[in-house]
């Protein structure tokens, strides 16, 4: 008698049990829903509701044991008895040894025949794994996107009404163009899966140059290619036939493969066909393949898949691997990841090419220049920020909100760069394994990205801040009151990194490691509800869109308002030249709103993408994006003192100043 036990690596960050530093907190995994259970799993010896109760009978069980609760002894490979003290022998006689590496596992001591379990290396089966299996070799055309996992489903027999599918489930690493399996199973057609809704034909028994022999072992080789996909019934049947029922429209089933010679396949609910060329004719055969009915995991809070992914196991009964396919967007090994709209992260985008114990130089290329270019983002971001808080901390600027406004900003965006080259550095270091404790890597994911979000969204309103003011002063002219301003501006300030605090205070809450012991790396993941993913969308939303309208509405009425007050005054102009001319004169007042747009409509751009990122392979374009939203925080000096006279004057007079004093010693 045997019974699977799934243990799940997830730790929940809401738990109602304090498990008293002997034990954690785990949720029931029949339990799917929001308010799920928890309980105390404890360490050995120690017993309780909250892992309270120590146990000295742990003291009976081996060193090599683990000891559970009420003197339970559970013993490692090879050793038996209640205390886990005897040696087993059942693996010890020649006859019972496991052959091509296989472990050899003992069943139940009190059993005479049959006692041993050969758990066989990949390509063996049987009960001593003396069978050779059949490779397979899975290849991708190059116009086919490959996917994170595939389904392949074997087809054994001819025998329509009899014929159950074999499905395998393989996941392709994303640094791999194609991937080989091992099966017992002898099969003479295969469809394989991409995705919930697209098949192919990728290998029938007529197939020329499919079989090949490596190292006395039987290949197969199937290939994806475009002209093998299979369609869907509808796009080859009409409507009126395709409103019939399923045992009626069946009959026409012959229809597609006579008119399109060129047809491979087509599916529908519940069967899929293949056209076959028998005596010059072309006829569908049919198989029962239940797109539907695959095996869902049993007994599981979803295989631990997220973000409404489906959760598939190998075989109803004893599976041996469980995946997850992702829902549109998501990827990963759980489908922890995504980079729809505003949700870029670098873990998403080059999490997955940083490999594990392996020497930085020797990482891929797409990591190495990443690496460049976040080193040459941070080397002008630190120089331009420094200057400008030098420049921006002169009283003659900060005689105003907007001197201000800026030595704020500056500081912030100072901040940002910092936070940026800690977030790669400790991206690439955890990855690598270099960083591997708990309790820091707990504390990086629930507070780097939370506080490089809060310095990006205080950033853009520090930005419209100043636009504002640029504005009112416009309007305002003569007129404007500089003391008031700088009150004000003081407790803007305050209150425009308080709100952005205290607006993304629920991130980090929702923050947690994820354990991939199929990757064997830890991800740092946010999980919402769908109370949470509405609020963080708006909040996010909020944070881009307000400050992207409030520069560009700046800069457009800067320009139009200085122009018709010229117009006023100097009639001879034609109001097109007054703006020519107002735009040549206050560009280091437009300029800077102006560029603020600009950056701001490409990262509007990228987030907008009809296209999402469904695999890590080509992390370039979300990279890309990625780096673009860090360019105000970058370019600070580039958008505000160089193009103003008075701030490019009021830093030479601050570069002097320091060379004079360096000079001097």
């Amino acid at each position: 008698m045997a019974i699977e036990i799934t243990i799940s690596s997830y730790r929940p960050l809401r738990c109602s049990f304090a498990c008293n530093h002997h034990g954690e907190c785990v949720k029931y995994i029949n339990h799917n829903d929001e308010n799920s259970l928890y309980y105390c799993r404890c360490d050995p010896g120690w017993s309780g509701k909250d892992c309270t109760i120590k146990h000295d009978t742990c003291n009976l069980c081996a060193r090599d044991s683990l000891c559970m609760y009420q003197n339970i002894c559970i013993c490692p490979l090879g050793k038996e008895g209640s205390r886990c003290y005897l040696k087993s022998t059942t693996c010890s006689s020649s006859l019972d040894r496991c052959q091509n590496g296989g472990l050899c596992i003992p069943s139940d001591m009190r059993r005479r025949k049959n006692n041993i379990y050969c758990l066989c290396p990949e390509g063996f089966s049987n009960q001593i794994c003396s069978k050779l299996d059949l490779k397979v070799r899975v290849e991708f055309h190059s116009n086919i996107e490959i996917p994170q996992s595939i389904i392949i489903y074997l087809i054994q027999h001819t025998i329509m009404t009899t014929n159950k599918p074999v499905s395998i489930y393989k996941k392709i690493p994303f640094d791999q163009n194609s991937i080989s399996f091992y099966t017992p199973n002898r099969f003479f057609l295969a469809f394989m899966a991409l995705s919930m809704n697209e098949y192919y034909l990728t290998y029938t028994i007529h197939d020329n140059n499919s079989l090949m022999n490596e190292n006395n072992r039987r290949t197969i080789l199937m290939r994806v290619q475009s002209d093998r996909r299979c369609r869907h019934v509808r796009e080859l049947l009409n409507r009126t036939l395709i409103s019939l029922h399923l045992l009626r429209r069946i009959k026409y089933y012959q229809l597609p493969c006579k008119q399109q010679w060129n047809l491979a396949c087509f599916y529908d609910e519940k069967y899929m066909c293949y056209c076959t060329n028998r005596n010059e004719s072309r006829e569908a055969q049919c198989f029962t393949i239940g797109h539907n009915e695959m095996n869902s995991c049993q007994g599981m809070s979803n295989g631990g898949c997220l973000n409404g992914a489906r959760c598939f196991q190998d075989q109803l009964i004893c599976p041996t691997m469980v995946t997850c396919v992702c829902a549109e967007c998501f990827y990963g090994t759980h489908c922890q990841f995504t980079t729809q709209g505003f949700g870029l992260s670098l873990d998403a985008i080059l999490g997955y090419h940083i490999q594990s114990n392996v020497p930085f130089l020797r990482q891929p290329l797409v990591i190495k220049v990443s690496a460049l270019l976040v080193t040459i983002m941070v080397i002008i971001g630190l120089l331009g920020n420094l200057l400008s808080i030098l420049t921006f901390h002169s009283k003659t600027i900060c005689e105003v909100g907007c001197g201000l406004y800026l030595f704020a900003n500056a500081i912030i965006s100072l901040l940002t760069i910092v936070f940026l080259m800690a977030k790669f550095s400790l991206l690439v270091l955890s990855q690598m394994t270099i960083i591997v404790q708990r309790s820091f890597l707990i504390f990086n994911c629930r507070s780097m990205d939370f506080i490089l979000g809060a310095c990006l969204s205080m950033g853009d309103w520090l930005s419209g801040c100043v636009a504002i003011e640029r504005a009112f002063v416009t309007y305002k002219r003569t007129s404007f009151n500089k003391t008031k301003s700088r009150k004000i501006a003081r407790w803007i300030i305050l209150v425009v990194c308080s709100v952005t605090l205290l607006t993304r205070i629920y991130d980090p809450i929702h923050r947690n490691l994820l354990d991939d012991n199929e990757e064997q790396r830890i991800w740092c993941m946010i999980t919402y509800n769908s109370f949470y993913q509405m609020l963080n969308s708006t909040i996010t939303m909020f944070h881009f869109t307000v400050p992207f309208a409030i520069n560009l509405i700046s800069a457009l009425f800067i320009i139009f308002m200085v122009a018709r007050q010229r117009a006023f005054v100097h009639k001879e102009q034609t109001y097109k030249q007054h703006i020519l001319q107002q735009f040549r004169r206050h560009q280091h007042i437009i300029i800077s709103p102006c560029i603020l747009t600009a950056l701001a409509i490409s990262r509007l751009i990228f987030s907008f993408l009809p296209g999402c990122m469904n695999s890590p392979r080509n992390p370039w374009l979300f990279f890309i994006a990625y780096i673009i939203s860090f360019m105000p925080s970058t370019l600070m000096f580039v958008v505000y003192i160089l193009p103003s006279k008075i701030y490019r004057g009021e830093c030479r007079n601050v570069l002097t100043h320091i060379s004079q004093r360096l000079y001097s010693r």
